[in-house]
């Protein structure tokens, strides 16, 4: 939901809040799809995932009240990689913002580059086929 403390002198989201809101949607996204969050996989499971980019699309303002509605798609699974596509749409279905935002699996204590675990990697793959599967039936 958009508050009013999201918003600038214009009235509408102020652009940095919309990287808050994706972040967030990738949160919970890790809790659900990998069944562990960032922080979990940092403290318990030694693996940290920092992103190398991120960026977004501005295409529609969003004003307090509004509730966004944030889609995580898989754009690309990698070895050690991984790329998401989050759009965020207004309750009229209006895309808001839009972009692509990439993070690596990295080994804490060296701070390398690290094969995606091969629990999480499966689960990364059944969501993709889900995605696909929702999209082919439209």
């Amino acid at each position: 939901m958009v508050r009013f403390g999201d918003t600038d002198a214009a009235r509408i989201v102020y652009t940095v809040r919309f990287f808050d809101f994706a972040m967030d949607a990738l949160d919970a996204w890790f809790a659900e799809v990998l069944e562990h969050d960032w922080y979990t996989l940092n403290t318990e499971c030694g693996v940290s995932c920092p992103f190398v980019s991120s960026g977004l699309d501005f295409k529609a303002p969003m004003r307090p009240g509004e509730e966004a509605s944030i889609a995580i798609r898989v754009a690309r699974l990698g070895r050690s990689s991984l790329q998401f596509r989050i759009t965020g749409s207004r309750p009229d279905g209006v895309v808001s913002f839009d972009g692509l935002w990439t993070l690596v699996f990295v080994d804490p204590e060296s701070s390398h580059s690290m094969p995606i675990p091969p629990l999480l990697y499966s689960r990364i793959q059944a969501y993709q086929r889900v995605c696909e599967d929702a999209d082919r039936a439209g």
